[in-house]
């Protein structure tokens, strides 16, 4: 499909899950618009950045204006822009009454726009709840951080600082550290 446009892909698409033709190219260009990819109507697919093909299949996945919507990884290998308008458009969906699953590693990310979150551990569910609860109840006050490359003493303060600053939107204020003494290697004859 590389070689085909993103209007005979989406044409195509439309024509598979029996969207009425003479509302097809109307469709098209709504979402096209929507997606801010209006402009690459008539070029090939092959010349599409990843964040352009993903919008480009979330298109295809709604073209036929679906109840339920089913997202899988919407924003994975995406710039930080693309992130931000694939969100958008996860939004521009719930505006319209349309539920929508989302699949994602990104929890912080996709809490965003979704109003639960199903926790899935090697295929089974092991919370479901409102962001705020999942929240709450995932509050940790210690982390144990394994170091992977080899460090002196005096670079753990700064590590734990970079460390803290990273991780503070998601923990406890009351948080105490414990830096794991495995595997990290000290060569004091190397100082």
């Amino acid at each position: 499909h590389k070689y085909m446009t993103a209007y005979q892909i989406l044409k195509y698409s439309a024509l598979l899950q029996r969207y009425p033709r003479e509302k097809i190219n109307d469709r098209i260009d709504e979402l096209l618009k929507i997606f801010d990819l209006i402009d690459w109507k008539h070029e090939k697919i092959k010349t599409f950045s990843k964040g352009m093909t993903q919008k480009l299949g979330m298109i295809q996945s709604i073209i036929h204006d679906p109840e339920i919507i089913i997202l899988d990884e919407p924003q994975t290998g995406l710039d930080p822009l693309a992130r931000i308008d694939i969100r958008r458009m996860i939004k521009e969906f719930q505006r319209n009454g349309k539920t929508i699953f989302v699949a994602s590693h990104m929890l912080a990310e996709i809490s965003e726009v979704c109003d639960k979150i199903a926790l899935i551990n090697f295929g089974v569910i092991i919370a479901f709840d409102t962001i705020d609860n999942l929240e709450r109840g995932l509050k940790t006050s210690g982390l144990n951080c394994k170091l992977l490359d080899p460090i002196s003493p005096d670079q753990l303060g700064s590590i734990i600082k970079k460390l803290t600053e990273r991780l503070e939107p998601y923990l406890d204020k009351d948080l105490d550290l414990f830096v794991s003494k495995i595997p990290i290697k000290y060569f004091p004859q190397e100082r």
